[in-house]
């Protein structure tokens, strides 16, 4: 990479580094920053991975970053309202 990057994402959440890794993967010059001193040292929303959309990906589930398996995801604001989708969804730990 004399020139720079091709691709800059910035933020090794899980959107991130999947964004990242699809990129390098194509064959583009890319470059991941992160703010924080270590990837993953804390938790986050992005670390949240849904199953039937990770599946479109085409990538296996990386089970060993499985932290826990949940049964399902309620999304809402605030107020703690809002759907419940009964699907798998799993926390990872992006350090592994």
């Amino acid at each position: 990479m004399t020139d720079g990057a091709e691709i800059l994402v910035v933020g090794a959440s899980l959107a991130g580094l999947c964004a990242a890794y699809s990129a390098a993967r194509g064959g583009a010059e890319t470059l991941l920053v992160e703010a924080a001193p270590e990837i993953g040292a804390l938790p986050n929303p992005a670390t949240i991975l849904v199953e039937p959309i990770w599946g479109r990906t085409g990538l296996p589930v990386p089970e060993r970053a499985v932290e826990r398996e949940l049964c399902g995801m309620r999304i809402g604001g605030p107020s703690g309202k809002g759907p419940l989708f009964r699907f798998r969804v799993l926390h990872l730990d992006r350090r592994e």
